[in-house]
Formats: structure tokens, C-alpha cells, sequence
């Protein structure tokens, strides 16, 4: 029994060994959750999946993308670390990277596996644990995304055309790294420069992290692969390229290789053979720019390649076996990175040193430290000698240490700074990057002058490549409707975290001084580029929120020209006005600053909506940082230093110094007289400029803003950028780390909670007082301190001024605690001199409550006393700045004494409140002042005049103390509400301490209106106690309490409260004091807090009020008419995002949102287009209307130009189509539907059009949309108003007039655009522009169905102008113009008189029977673009009656939607694709006994017309494209003539592969021969002539004629001599024979020496040609 016993155990151990138990890894035990899936997650499956794990582990997990693929896929990373939110120090950072290859993806499910292996065994697993515990983990499952959903499992090769291997762009991603052999390695342009996205985005992950070890899974063999992978010889393989850690990487290779059974082997897969399973990759195959290298070149990091599976893309049954074979290699692998030599190198301060260089003898690959000073050195078991050095520091002292064989070996180093000299103290440290280029950037970087246009991409492109840390949002627009954009930067964008300050810059505020705007934008980039790499900038975006307005004055700078040097065009905005002459001045009004201009008051708004401490406003045309103030009071001249002066020029100096021209204060060449010691100036003292921004920032904001002149020149040449990149660069870094600089901190009440707009007072001996600042809402505060000790105090009304010492900057964050004081136990008097500007009679003591008399007496004496800001009206007492001026655009609060005659403190209380704003304002309070600037306050004595007279604390309901409607005295008060039409109501009673609100179902707007101004009550009160039970009295006043207030909330749709504020309803006159010190507080914030909402003005087009407008607001049932005068508007609204509803009747309905601030009053203009068929519409007001139509509906709509027309006017597009998600197919693969207008001067073609946009885009959400729904969720509608725009009358009006008679169709050129396409009837002539674009687009584009709306008649004209259709043609375009036709009764039938031809013969007929003539747009699109053209008639009027336009419309819409659908319920429709699947564009369709040509879009996608009811049973068609073999197919067409979907059809055509109709083999093998004999041929003919010619040159030669110079053709008596010459034998002359100098030679003799030469050619002997004897 026992040895049975023994046996089982024996059995035990056994398999527990065979299954990996038994080996180095024996203490690991698996976790059962854990189970690999026979299954690839696909992308959305990875985003999924790995999100959720995350979530479920947050504290050893984290998720995040380091960039997008080509096709926007993120490259999505999982760090996994315990602690994964803060890397311990010293913690080595670990990689892999799977899918490089989309189609090698065994790695990349393998890492979802390891993720969820790693997370789920930890605390349980040992060995897991102590992974997470030591080692920082980042796993990237895919680099490439987009190739893998381009590769089809079980495919184990690539595609041919490497499509799945590749990313997107066809590019292999092993093969983009920069390469170590390259002659420019070390150019940043090499660098970068044409990587791809996925490249780009790995490479900066690489070397902006301290990566140790890294593996690179790929698939398609098994082995493991070390560097080097390329040799730079150029050979394809077969030779050793070691790098000089050759050993190390083996060794790292066999780490892996030795744990996976199959890659040990060495012969996984056919036809390889590797010992031990690993290889140095160019012995196996070469790969220049590879991965792997480029981690060992250009970083820290060791890589080795894991190729894990012969076939690439296996089935996902092989998943498990796969999880099983490699499980261990990873894990023993990622342990292999706690090897070697770790360490800190600091310098003698203790201060960690980033970049040092850290050097192992014998070793030629040094590695540098991180910024906080860590180092990792993997190296094998031995003896090393160390040894670390650093530019500015002496090099360490050479230390030998002994790496074991496990673990770790820690060595610290510090080096001593060497001395260096005052002057290179003062140069700015440049903070520098491995792969940044001599400007700071990693990405390469143009530099050149953005328009509008290409900032804003710029903007956007920033914005969306950079989420984490960005955002783009628009403070307003300028005068031409350009957007005021701003970039913010910060580690958290959109918020403002408590204790961080808030910086701006602001550039091209003259539109013509343009290098602050390029610097900006480039700093923008740099911020961007060099966050997480360089660590100045990371700790200012990490502590910062940085916002940056490129542009203050786009209209400007459109205006301004390239190499101004000091001119002003361009320097002011569109309205002619200079911008920082335009804001606000403390000292005077002037021209410049007496109408605030869009730009002005958006920036204005935007500066108070955030809590700015530091800013600079950059600018050009001098060298200088210029400080406050700008101005002088009047009849003052020079300096005009603000409070903080010191602190002004401490920051211009910190950026005049860090510039390296700047502060030398040397002039500008054309401004030779300026001198600026230090290179600042106090700008009063430069030149005076009132209504400057640097003063406003200043006084109203309490800003501290710099104007920085950053160059002599306004506008120079893009080639002078990088200087001034260079230049500003630092100056900007510093000025913006100097935010820093003094003391911040925390205003705090004793409970812990913020105390907002305390006043931080702060003084010294040496500078004075400074100009007090004030805590934001979170109680957070900052103020700029020059180095210095100060003396700080905090005060707030209700609390103990508090005063301490500080130290700048050493003492940092200084956070004060502040204790509450009572108010009633301060002295009345000194009280009212404090809080209530001295008002005696408001703490006086009174004999006895006012009667109704008495107190309207008071109120009327008070309206006397300031006949400027109050009157008496209806019985109120009316208070507002500038009484009688406008008060339409002011909110409107009532403050409403007391509902009940046993109220009467109520009415006691807003009697004080009314002197107490009288006061103020007229002593200038800034609170009061801007409250009645803004709001007309309007004190309601009571809703009951009978007041109780008597001493009762609680005593019984009068007769009119009802809440009933009939109630004369409730009357009253409806009557006093509907007459003001307050914004809010507040009504001051007792009994009790607590606010009543509305008890009836409050809407959640007003319902947090209500609270926000309760709590701006409640929140200033003194603490709140119970009252006694005794007093609390009977229920029948509250009873009438809440029936009022419902009442006017039901009536009014107005927030009202009613603040108790004592226990008695009737107290002691005694009580009364306190009561009012106690709450004049609360009544102000209250009456303040009304000042937070919006106001706003409804204008058309031309800036006119429509004063029928009406607005809501989104999720309350207020609706507020508009003025009548100037159509304003107003709401109070806590803060937050709203949406705005503004509706008139005969405009666009308009909703937009906007955001609402604390404290602020947002003002907002809204413009409403006017609907078409309500007006006519001239040019610009089209261009207007398009372009709210497409701001309206972004999401499905784009707006664009066609081109510009012969007059230079915009062909405008309004491109439509379905809403694009994820899956969606790309645009330009829907077919296209399109409506044109405006061909000819027919303004009703245009409104029509404009109708036909505005009815597709507001019925798209509609369930009862139909044709609208299937147009817009199956195809693209492109709609052109007008596509001659020349013709469009520029003034079109809404008068009487009607235009009839022919139209024309004549540009600018007096061109007729319809008579000018090339159809063949027309000689060859220069094409007009308009022409040429719309042929451009009918090519690219290739629309199915074009409708050209008409005017003249009423009736469809089809093609063709020839009148050569086929039967089928004939009726298939019949059929089409019937769906028009049969849904407009007046088609065929309207009896018109001002065509040219009178009236057609049918409601459809052909361009041959209807006013034919060559040239049309239809006839080319039919006969030459393939494209079917309908020309739709659709009044009998070119500019009917603005009264008939509705009734035109309705006429028309279900035609012309009917029509333009036809696309998609009939026809034939399909696609044409290559033998690849891949679209050919401009295929060919033909239907065999057609002339009709349909041809194919970009996408292959195709759609011509066929009759609705068929006659014939089949169609053959038939495919056809250059290059390709044309492919026929037989249509079998329904024999029901029912209309639901096109008949479609799928063409698959094959390359062409003959040449000259032969095979293309048969083709060379022929050539060839051809080729050959031609060769053979011609060298025989060669040969042949040259043997000829040699012949002929034999048989002649030259010789003397007679001396005595007789013509040998003279025919007289001396015969004898010529026939001597004949008879004369010729001597060969090629023999060596002397001939003598009478004798005959021949031309080449070769003995004729310099004499005779020049003998012969002296004498005048005449040369001939003779044939000598045989």
C-alpha cells in the first residue's frame, strides 16, 4: 500500500516536471481566471478588451495612445506597473511591440494575453508579482492596425502586392527607421523627413522614454534575431554585422530562444536552420532601416526580434499552443532587463544631470541618463570599468565593478561643475534632444507665412495630433467673420486647476506686424513636440495653463504685404481701426476707443472669463519689452509707472536679457533716435497710447502684461523666421516660467473652504505698495514678486484681516487661513462707514415701521436726490446708471419689500438697499457701479400696503394676505412684474429663516438659477439657527407664499425667492440695525449675481434687428420676445454650457451653444439667414446664408468653391452626405447626387436651390423625412445655387419688379456659359473658366443625375439636343422627367408667355424639341461625360414675385426630391473592379444598341437610366476601361416595373495583358526575334557598303591640272596634251616609291612633307577627281 502510495507521488512529480514545473521557473504557479481564446481581437476588440482590463486594475494599469495610424487607428500602448501612476526611481522601463507586420499576428494576440496573464496573477503569482513590483511594462500590441485589418487569417505568406504587411500607405514600417549607414544619419531632416505616422510616433516614444530592453514580435519564421540587421555593404545576407554588444545580445537572445521548445531547435520551419534558435540578423537576411537598430543607435534601449510562428497569420485554434510555447520566453525574458549596472549622476548640489554620458571600457556604446539622472547599463556576468561624463562638468573618476550572475549591481556618481565665467552665466540654457534639430523641434518644421487658412489647419492639425494636452477654442470672431482662435496648453486643457496660474500671449494685434504670429505658432509646436521630452518644458505645460492667440486681427493681416518694413497697411482691422487704440482708457475717451470693435470686445470677455496672472502681447516694428502705463492723464507727459513698477521691469528685463539683441537697447535702423537702456521702456515714456491693451489687462483684470516689440521688421521675409524663432525662443520659455516666481497660494476660511475675491495687499520698504490682487473663485491666488522680503495681507469683508511675512521666491506656496468676524459686533456707525458708504439713517434708530405714505414719500425724495439714476414709475422706485437712456439691454431685478402686512422689516431693508446703491454709485464703488451699469433695479415697496401696526412677533394674516390671484394686492404685484418684466425677483420677509422657492415643477434651468441665487444669499449670511417652534406662527401666510410664487413663476417663467431673515414676522424696531448689517451683504451678492448670464442682440445678414424674434433656452420653458428697438435679449444662468434657441418667422431656425462663466455676463450676437423663398438673395448674402447652412450642419455637410468665375466670384458647394461613423464607407464612394441653379440670370433657379438645401439639411432628423431620409443616408448631394455667378444680380431686391423673357447666360466675359461646352457643334475656341470648371467636375466628380434648374416654362427638357436617343434612352429619360412631371400638376401645362419657344409640347421633352442650339451643359454631360443631365423648368418667371417664392417652392419640393432620388430606386447601379478588387475609375458601360456611355467614379461605382416598366427581358452590358480586357454580361430585368432599388450589376475586368492582340509572351518571344533579324540585316548591310565604299576610295584619286592652267574640256587644238593626261599611268600611292613633284598624287599620299604642302597650297592649282587606267 505504501509503495502504491509512493508510486502516485512519483507519478505526481513527474508530470508536474514535464509540464514546467520542474524548471527554473518552479515556483510558478498559473492562475486558472487566466485562459488564452481561440480568437484575433480585432482593432475595435483591442480598444475594447484593453480598456476594460485597465479599468478593472487602475492601480497597476494604465492606458494610452502615443499616436495615430495613417487611417487614424490609434497605437494604442498598456503600461503595467504597480506603480503605475509615478515610476519609482531607478525602476527599468520594458517594451514589446507586436504587428509591426499587419499580417504577422501571432505576437499581437500573444500581448493581449500577456496583459491580462500579468494582471490577474498578480499577489498571487510570485514571480508576476515581482515582475510588476520591479519593472516598468509597456506593451504595444499593434504598431500597425491598419495592416492587420487589411490580412486574412490563415494566410501564412504575404500578399503579393504586400498589401496586410505593409501600413496604409504601402509602406514597409521595418524598413522606415532612419539607418546607422546612412551618410546623413546625423541630419534632423533625415531624420524625420518622410517617415510615416506609425514611424514618426514609435520613434518619439523611443526616445523620449528611458527604455531598457525592448522585444520586436514578428512572425513567418522561429527564431530569435539580435542587431545588427544591416552591414551597409549592400549584401543581401550571409555575413556577421556585430554590434559592440555582439556577446550581450546573444546572450539576450538565448534568454528567449532556450524557453520556447520550438525556436531551441533551430529548424522550426522548412528550409531554416538556426543554431540554438537565434541569429544575428544581417547573417540571416540584411534590413536596412530596421527597428531594432534604430533602438540601439539612437537610444537606450537593447531590441531583439522574436519571429514566433513559421506561418504568419495562423488559425486562431493554434492561439493556445502558441500562448503555451512562448508564455515562458516572455516572462524570462522581460527578467533579463535587471542585468547589469544601474545608477543616479548628480551634480555636487545633488541635482540629478540629464544627457551624461555614461562609458564601459572595451565597450564602443555609450549610454546616456535620463532627466532625473538614471542610468540602466545591461551588461553580461564580469568585471567592467565605469566611467561617467558631462559637458560643463569634470568626468568621474574611473570605478571598476563586478556584475554577478542574477541581479543588479547599483553605482552613483557625482561630477563637479566646472567654473565658468559672469557672461556664460547670463546665457540661457537651451535645452537640447536627441532627434531635435538646431530649432528645438523633432518633426520637421517649415517655416513660412501661414494665411488664415493654413493657421487654422495648423491649429486644428496641433489640436487634434496633441488631445492630451490641447485645446482649440474661438474667444469670438472679427469684423469679416474670421475666427479669434486660441490654443490652450496645459496637462489638463479645458480646466482650470485649483492653484495653477493662467498665462496668455497674444500675437498680430496689428495686423501687419506678423513675426508674433509666426513665433507663436511655432512655439505652439515646440510646446508640443518637446513635452515628456525636454524637461523645462514639460514642468511649465505640467504647472501652467498656457493659452496662445496667434492672431488678434486676421482681417488685418489679410490686407498686409510681405516685406513692410515700417508701414501701416494691414495694421488696423476691417473697420479701419487701429486695436490697441480701441480699449477702454482710465484716463479719456477718444475716436479710436469710442465704439468697441467684435475683436476688442471678444478678447475684452475673454481676458475677464479667465483667472490671467501673466501675459505679453507681441507685436513688431522695434526691439524693446515695453511696460505699463501706456497713457498719461491728460496735459502729463513722460514716465507713468504703475504700483508695481519694480515688478514690471523685473519681468521685461527677465525677457530683454534672455534675448541676445534685445537687451542692448540699441535702435532700429529707421528709427535711429530710439535708445531703451536694458532694452525696455515704461511706455508713457516711448510715445503715449491711449486705449491700449497693456493698461486694460492692467487696471480692469488685474493682469501683468508686457507688450514685447520683437523685431525691427513688420513684415519680413519667411526666410528671416528661423532668426527670429532663435531669438524669442528662450525670452518666451522664461517669461512664462517667471509665473512662478513669488508667492501663490490658498485663501481659506477656518472650515477649509475657499474664500473668493479676498484682497492680497503686499508692500516692502524698498518698492512701496503694490496694487492689490485678488483670490479666484477657488480661493487660489497669485502674486509676481521680484527676489525679496514683503510684508502680505489678506482682508475680506466678514473676516479678520490677517498680515504675515514672505519671502520671494523662497517661500513659494503660502496659504492663508482667514477667521470670520460678526458684523453685529462692530460699532454701527463704524460699520456703515466701512461697509455702507457712511449712510447714518440706514443704522439709526427708527421710532416706528413706515406706513405705505411715509415710505413712498422716501422713495420719491430719493428719485429727486438723483434725478440721473433714479425715478419714481407706477409706484416704484426705477435705480440704473444713466436714468433715461436705454435700458433694454440691462437685466431687470426686482427686490420686493415684503408680500405680507406683518411683514414690514422687508420693505425697511430694500428702502436701505436703495440708498445703498444710490451711494455707491455715486462715489463711484466699483460694485455698485457695475451692477447698475448692467441692471435696472427696480424697488417693489410690498405686495400689501397695509402694513401691521403693532408688537406681536407673529400676529395673524391681514385681509390681503392671500396668495389668490384676485387678491387686489397680489394683483398689484402681477401688475408691477408684467410691466418691468423682471429677470429675477427677490422678496425680503420673516417668520422664519430659510428661502421659499417655487413649489410647483420647476424646469432644470430655473431650477439652478434659483439655486445659484440662493446660494449667493445663503453663502453671505450669518450662520442660520432653528427658530423657536413658538414663533414660527400660523400656516396660512406661507400657504399664500407658495401660492404666489407659483403664480409668477407660471406666469413669468421667472426665478423669484423669498429670503426669511428673522424668526419674527414683525420684529422688534431694535432688531432692526442688526438685521441690515447682517444682510446688506447677501442682499449685494444676490443683486451681483444677476449680473451672470447672457445678453445678446438678433440681426439679419446686413447687421438689422429682427424684432419679431423669439429665444429659449434648452430645457426651460421661458420664452423671451426680443426688444422692440434694437432686438436684445437676456437671461440669468448659472455657469455652464447652454444651448440657445432663436427662431423668426421667415428665417433659418438657429440653435448654438455657449458657455456661461461665473461672475460673467456673456454677450453674444446671433444671425439669423433669412429662409429662402422669402427673399432673394444677392451674392454676398448667398455666401452667407451657405455659410450658416454648413457651420449649422458640420457633422454632414462641407462647404467649399468650385473655383472662381471670370468676375473672381466663388462657384460655391454645399456638399451633403450621411453622417460619417466608423464604419461608414468614404464619401466619394456614394453616388452623387446633384441640384444647380443660377446657369442663367434666373434668380428663382438660385432661391430654389437654397430652398432645396435648407429642406434637406432641417428635415434630416425628421421620422417623416422620405425622400429625404433615403437621399441622405445613401448618397452624396452636392447643390450649387449658382454656378454662374457673374450673372447673379449683385442687388437683387424683394420689390415688385418681375423679370421675364428669355435668359442669358453671360459671365463677366459676355460669354453665354451655356453655349460654350464642347460638344462638337462648335469650332475650337478658348474655354471660359466657368466652362472649364464644370467639365473638371463632371470628370472628377462624375455625378449620376445632374438637375440644372430653369426658368421660363414649366417642364422637364431630357437630352439630347441631336435628337439621337435609342428606344431605351428615349424612354428611360421619359420615365425620369415623369417622376418630376407627374408630382408638379403645372408641368406641360402652365400656359407661359415668356419662353423663347412658347410652350412645350409635353411635360417632357427633349433638347431637340425645346430650344436646341450647341454649347449646352446638358448635351456635354449626356454625349461626353457619360452623365445624365435633366433640365428642370420651374416657373414660367426668371425673378417672379418675392410673394410667389413659397408657392414656387411648394410646387416643386416633391418633384424635384423625387427626381433627385431616382438614382437610388431605379436604373442600373454597380461597381467595376480589377482582377485585385480594386475600383477602375472611368470604366466604360455600355448597353449593347445604345449610344448612351455611363462611366465609373473614382471608386468604380456607376449609375445610368433605364425605364421604369421594362420591355425587354435582358440587357446586355458590357465593361470596358484603357488596359484593360472589356467584360460583357447579360441583365435579366424584372418583369414588374416596380421601383425600390437599381438593378445592379458587379463587373470584375482583367488587365490587358496582349500586346498588339498576341499574348504578352508571345509578344516578346516575336519582338525579340524581329529585333534580332533587324540586327542581323542591318550589320550584313553595314558590311556590305563599307566593303563597297572601301572599293570606291581604291579606284580614285586627286591630281595637278596642266600649269598651263588650259581647261582640259576646251575643246581646241591642242588635243594632244588633254589626251596625255588621259594617257598618263597612275602610280600606286600606297608604295614607298619617291614621286616626283610634276608626277600625280593621290589626296592621302602620306609622303608629302611640310614643303610641298605648303608650296601647293600656295599656288592657286585647281583639284580634280579622275578615274585612272586599269
Amino acid at each position: 500500500m505504501a509503495s502504491s502510495k509512493l508510486c502516485v507521488v512519483y507519478f505526481v512529480i513527474f508530470v508536474c516536471y514535464q509540464r514546467g514545473y520542474g524548471s527554473s521557473a518552479a515556483n510558478v504557479v498559473q492562475n486558472n481566471d487566466f485562459r488564452p481564446y481561440p480568437k484575433y481581437d480585432n482593432y475595435l476588440d483591442v480598444t475594447k478588451k484593453l480598456n476594460e482590463t485597465v479599468l478593472q486594475y487602475p492601480e497597476l494599469s494604465k492606458f494610452y495612445s502615443i499616436g495615430k495610424s495613417l487611417q487614424g487607428r490609434e497605437l494604442w500602448v498598456v503600461q503595467l506597473s504597480s506603480d503605475v501612476k509615478s515610476r519609482t526611481l531607478l525602476k527599468p522601463m520594458f517594451k514589446y511591440v507586436a504587428n509591426m507586420h499587419g499580417d504577422e499576428t501571432v505576437g499581437r494576440q500573444l500581448m493581449i494575453f500577456l496583459v491580462d496573464y500579468l494582471l490577474k496573477n498578480y499577489g498571487r503569482d510570485e514571480r508576476v508579482t515581482r515582475l510588476l513590483d520591479t519593472t516598468d511594462i509597456h506593451i504595444m500590441p499593434s504598431m500597425n492596425p491598419d495592416g492587420f485589418e487589411n490580412s486574412a487569417e490563415g494566410s501564412c505568406e504575404t500578399k503579393n502586392d504586400s498589401s496586410g504587411r505593409t501600413n496604409a500607405n504601402g509602406v514597409d514600417l521595418n524598413r522606415d527607421f532612419p539607418d546607422q549607414f546612412d551618410q546623413n544619419q546625423n541630419d534632423h531632416d533625415y531624420i524625420t523627413t518622410g517617415r510615416q505616422n506609425e514611424t514618426l510616433a514609435v520613434m518619439t516614444w523611443i526616445v523620449s522614454n528611458p527604455f531598457v530592453l525592448s522585444g520586436n514580435l514578428h512572425g513567418g519564421a522561429v527564431v530569435a534575431s539580435y542587431p545588427f540587421d544591416d552591414s551597409g555593404t549592400s549584401r543581401d545576407c550571409c555575413e556577421e554585422s556585430k554590434s559592440p554588444d555582439d556577446a550581450l545580445f546573444q546572450s539576450l537572445a538565448r534568454t528567449y530562444a532556450a524557453a520556447n521548445p520550438k525556436m531551441t531547435e533551430g529548424s522550426a520551419c522548412p528550409l531554416e536552420k538556426f543554431k540554438n534558435g537565434i541569429t544575428n540578423g544581417a547573417m540571416w537576411y540584411e534590413v536596412k532601416g530596421g527597428m531594432q537598430d534604430f533602438n540601439y543607435v539612437y537610444s537606450n534601449c537593447f531590441e531583439v526580434t522574436f519571429e514566433l510562428s513559421c506561418c504568419k497569420y495562423p488559425n486562431a485554434s493554434e492561439l493556445s499552443t502558441e500562448w503555451e510555447n512562448n508564455r515562458e520566453s516572455l516572462l524570462s525574458f522581460m527578467e533579463a532587463v535587471h542585468k547589469g549596472i544601474k545608477g543616479l549622476v548628480l551634480n555636487d548640489h545633488g541635482d540629478p544631470i540629464e544627457a551624461a554620458r555614461v562609458s564601459v571600457e572595451g565597450i564602443a556604446h555609450d549610454i546616456v541618463t535620463s532627466k532625473h539622472g538614471e542610468f540602466w547599463r545591461l551588461l553580461l556576468p564580469g568585471t567592467y570599468t565605469v566611467n561617467v561624463s558631462s559637458p560643463g562638468y569634470t568626468s568621474s573618476q574611473r570605478q571598476s565593478v563586478v556584475v554577478p550572475e542574477n541581479g543588479t549591481v547599483i553605482m552613483n556618481f557625482t561630477l563637479q561643475r566646472l567654473p565658468r565665467n559672469a557672461s556664460e552665466d547670463m546665457k540661457p540654457e537651451v535645452m537640447t534632444h536627441p532627434l531635435t534639430n538646431a530649432e528645438g523641434f523633432i518633426l520637421p518644421t517649415s517655416f513660412y507665412h501661414h494665411n488664415y487658412t493654413e493657421m487654422e489647419n495648423f491649429l486644428k492639425s496641433i489640436a487634434a495630433t496633441y488631445p492630451s494636452i490641447t485645446r482649440l477654442y474661438s474667444v469670438g470672431k472679427s469684423v469679416e467673420g474670421r475666427q479669434l482662435y486660441v490654443i490652450e496648453i496645459t496637462d489638463n486643457p479645458g480646466h482650470h486647476e485649483p492653484g495653477e496660474p493662467e498665462v496668455k500671449y497674444v500675437g498680430n494685434m496689428h495686423g501687419n506686424e506678423v513675426v508674433g504670429r509666426e513665433v507663436l505658432l511655432l512655439l505652439i509646436k515646440f510646446l508640443c513636440e518637446n513635452y515628456g521630452t525636454n524637461d523645462t518644458v514639460s514642468r511649465i505645460v505640467n504647472s501652467t495653463r498656457i493659452h496662445i492667440m496667434p492672431s488678434m486681427n486676421p482681417d488685418g493681416y489679410v490686407r498686409a504685404k510681405v516685406g513692410d518694413e515700417d508701414g501701416v497697411i494691414g495694421r488696423e482691422n476691417a473697420h479701419g481701426i487701429d486695436l490697441n487704440r480701441n480699449f477702454p482708457d482710465q484716463y479719456q475717451q477718444t475716436k479710436d476707443n469710442r465704439v468697441t470693435e467684435p475683436e476688442t470686445a471678444a478678447v475684452m470677455h475673454w481676458i475677464l472669463s479667465f483667472p490671467f496672472v501673466l501675459s505679453a502681447n507681441l507685436h513688431g516694428g522695434a526691439l524693446v519689452a515695453n511696460y505699463p502705463f501706456d497713457d498719461n492723464p491728460p496735459g502729463r507727459k513722460g514716465a507713468n509707472p504703475t504700483p508695481d513698477d519694480a515688478v514690471f521691469r523685473w519681468l521685461a528685463n527677465s525677457y530683454a536679457q534672455a534675448h541676445p539683441t534685445m537687451h542692448k537697447g540699441l535702435p532700429c535702423p529707421l528709427f535711429t533716435y530710439d535708445h531703451f537702456p536694458g532694452g525696455i521702456t515704461n511706455g508713457a515714456v516711448w510715445y503715449e497710447v491711449p486705449g491700449g491693451m497693456q493698461d486694460w489687462n492692467y487696471v480692469k483684470a488685474g493682469t501683468m502684461e508686457l507688450t514685447l516689440e520683437i523685431g525691427c521688421t513688420k513684415y519680413p521675409l519667411a526666410k528671416d523666421l528661423p532668426r527670429y524663432w532663435s531669438e524669442n525662443r528662450e525670452p518666451l520659455l522664461q517669461l512664462l516660467d517667471k509665473v512662478h516666481e513669488g508667492v501663490s497660494g490658498f485663501i481659506l476660511d477656518k472650515n477649509g473652504d475657499p474664500v473668493r475675491n479676498a484682497t492680497i495687499t503686499v508692500s516692502s520698504p524698498t518698492i512701496g505698495a503694490l496694487r492689490d490682487v485678488h483670490s479666484a473663485v477657488d480661493g487660489d491666488y497669485w502674486r509676481l514678486l521680484p527676489p525679496g522680503t514683503y510684508s502680505l495681507s489678506v482682508s475680506s469683508p466678514g473676516y479678520i484681516t490677517k498680515t504675515i511675512q514672505v519671502e520671494a521666491p523662497s517661500s513659494g506656496t503660502v496659504n492663508i487661513t482667514l477667521e470670520k468676524t460678526e458684523v453685529t459686533e462692530l460699532n454701527p456707525g463704524r460699520w456703515s462707514r466701512i461697509y455702507d458708504f457712511g449712510l447714518n439713517e440706514n443704522v439709526a434708530p427708527v421710532h416706528g415701521y413706515s406706513d405705505q405714505n411715509t415710505f413712498m414719500q422716501q422713495l420719491q425724495y430719493l428719485s429727486l436726490q438723483h434725478p440721473d439714476k433714479a425715478e419714481m414709475r407706477n409706484g416704484v422706485l426705477r435705480i440704473t446708471d444713466e436714468m433715461g437712456a436705454p435700458e433694454e439691454g440691462k437685466l431687470h431685478m426686482a427686490l420686493v419689500g415684503s408680500l405680507f402686512s406683518s411683514q414690514p422689516a422687508g420693505r425697511e431693508l430694500v428702502l436701505r438697499v436703495a440708498r445703498h446703491l444710490l451711494a455707491g454709485i455715486a462715489k463711484q464703488d466699483p460694485l455698485v457701479t457695475n451692477v447698475l451699469k448692467n441692471t435696472v433695479v427696480v424697488i417693489v415697496p410690498g405686495a400689501n400696503p397695509q402694513m401691521y401696526d403693532g408688537s406681536v412677533c407673529n400676529p395673524p394674516a391681514g385681509p390681503l394676505d392671500s396668495g389668490e390671484a384676485i387678491n387686489p394686492a397680489v394683483r398689484s404685484l402681477l401688475g408691477v412684474l408684467n410691466t418691468e418684466q423682471p429677470d429675477a425677483v427677490l422678496a425680503v420677509g420673516g417668520g422664519s429663516l430659510r428661502f421659499s422657492v417655487p413649489n410647483a415643477e420647476l424646469d432644470t434651468v430655473n431650477e439652478a438659477v434659483i439655486k445659484m441665487l440662493s446660494d449667493s444669499y445663503s453663502e453671505h449670511m450669518p450662520a442660520i439657527k432653528d427658530c423657536p417652534a413658538t414663533a414660527v406662527g400660523n400656516e396660512r401666510w406661507m400657504n399664500a407664499e407658495n401660492q404666489i410664487l407659483a403664480t409668477v413663476y407660471q406666469d413669468f417663467s421667472v426665478p423669484m425667492v423669498v429670503s426669511h431673515i428673522t424668526c419674527c414676522q414683525n420684529p422688534q424696531l431694535s432688531q432692526l440695525t442688526p438685521l441690515w448689517m447682517q444682510n446688506l451683504r447677501p442682499l449685494m451678492r444676490f443683486i451681483s449675481a444677476t449680473q451672470q448670464g447672457i445678453r445678446g442682440r438678433v440681426v439679419d445678414p446686413d447687421g438689422h434687428p429682427i424684432r419679431t424674434a423669439v429665444v429659449t433656452i434648452t430645457g426651460s420653458p421661458r420664452t423671451v420676445s426680443v426688444t422692440k428697438n434694437n432686438a436684445l435679449f437676456r437671461f440669468i444662468l448659472p455657469s455652464g454650457t447652454y444651448t440657445l434657441n432663436v427662431s423668426a418667422n421667415g428665417y433659418y431656425h438657429i440653435s448654438r451653444n455657449f458657455t456661461v462663466y461665473t461672475e460673467q455676463l456673456t454677450e453674444l450676437k446671433v444671425e439669423l439667414q433669412p429662409i429662402p423663398g422669402a427673399s432673394y438673395h444677392g451674392y454676398k448674402r448667398l455666401q452667407k446664408l451657405m455659410l450658416h447652412l454648413n457651420s449649422e450642419n458640420a457633422d454632414i455637410s462641407k462647404l467649399y468653391s468650385l473655383g472662381k468665375s471670370s468676375g473672381e466670384k466663388d462657384i460655391l458647394v454645399l456638399d451633403i452626405f450621411p453622417r460619417q461613423t466608423s464604419g461608414s464607407k468614404p464619401i466619394e464612394s456614394l453616388p452623387t447626387l446633384a441640384l444647380i441653379g443660377g446657369l442663367y440670370a434666373e434668380p428663382v433657379t438660385t432661391e430654389l436651390a437654397l430652398r432645396f438645401a435648407f429642406h434637406l439639411l432641417s428635415e434630416r432628423n425628421s421620422a417623416d423625412s422620405g425622400d429625404v431620409s433615403r437621399v441622405l443616408k445613401n448618397a452624396r448631394v452636392m447643390i450649387m445655387p449658382v454656378v454662374n455667378p457673374d450673372s447673379l444680380l449683385e442687388n437683387v431686391t424683394d420689390s415688385s419688379e418681375v423679370i421675364s423673357g428669355s435668359a442669358n447666360s453671360k459671365n463677366s466675359h459676355g460669354v453665354e456659359i451655356d453655349k460654350d461646352f464642347p460638344t462638337g457643334e462648335l469650332p475650337k475656341h478658348i474655354l471660359q473658366p466657368e466652362t472649364h470648371l464644370l467639365m473638371k467636375w463632371l470628370e472628377s466628380v462624375n455625378p449620376a443625375l445632374v438637375i440644372n434648374l430653369r426658368a421660363s416654362s414649366v417642364h422637364v427638357s431630357v437630352p439630347s439636343a441631336s435628337g439621337e436617343l435609342s428606344p431605351l434612352d428615349k424612354k428611360a429619360l421619359q420615365d425620369l422627367g415623369l417622376l418630376y412631371a407627374s408630382r408638379n400638376s403645372a408641368a406641360g401645362h402652365a400656359n407661359c408667355t415668356t419662353g423663347p419657344n412658347g410652350n412645350p409640347t409635353s411635360a417632357v421633352v427633349t433638347a431637340a424639341e425645346w430650344n436646341p442650339q450647341p454649347g449646352m451643359m446638358q448635351e456635354y454631360s449626356w454625349r461626353n461625360a457619360g452623365v445624365t443631365q435633366m433640365d428642370v423648368y420651374i416657373d414660367c418667371y426668371r425673378k417672379p414675385h418675392v410673394s410667389r417664392l413659397p408657392g414656387i417652392w411648394d410646387e416643386n419640393r416633391a418633384g424635384l426630391l423625387a427626381l433627385l432620388s431616382a438614382p437610388l430606386i431605379s436604373g442600373l447601379s454597380g461597381y467595376v473592379t480589377d482582377n485585385a478588387n480594386s475600383p477602375v475609375a472611368h470604366a466604360e458601360i455600355r448597353v449593347a444598341g445604345n449610344q448612351f456611355v455611363a462611366r465609373t467614379t473614382e471608386f468604380g461605382h456607376f449609375w445610368r437610366p433605364l425605364p421604369f416598366r421594362n420591355t425587354e427581358p435582358e440587357l446586355e452590358v458590357a465593361a470596358s476601361a484603357p488596359g484593360y480586357l472589356s467584360a460583357a454580361r447579360l441583365l435579366q430585368l424584372p418583369e414588374s416595373g416596380e421601383m425600390h432599388t437599381p438593378s445592379a450589376l458587379m463587373f470584375h475586368i482583367e488587365r490587358d495583358a496582349r500586346v498588339l492582340g498576341m499574348p504578352r509572351l508571345a509578344f516578346v518571344v516575336v519582338a525579340g526575334a524581329i529585333c534580332l533579324l533587324i540586327v542581323i540585316l542591318a550589320t550584313c548591310c553595314y558590311a556590305t557598303w563599307q566593303r563597297r565604299r572601301q572599293t570606291q576610295y581604291d579606284k580614285y584619286s586627286f591630281m595637278q591640272l596642266a600649269s598651263e592652267r588650259v581647261s582640259m574640256f576646251d575643246d581646241d587644238d591642242d588635243d594632244e596634251k588633254e589626251n596625255e593626261i588621259f594617257r598618263t599611268p597612275f602610280t600606286d600611292s600606297r608604295s614607298d616609291a619617291k614621286i616626283d613633284d610634276d608626277g600625280i598624287r593621290p589626296y592621302y599620299d602620306k609622303l608629302i612633307n611640310r614643303e610641298d604642302s605648303e608650296t601647293d597650297s600656295e599656288e592657286d592649282e585647281d583639284i580634280v577627281l579622275v578615274r585612272p587606267q586599269q
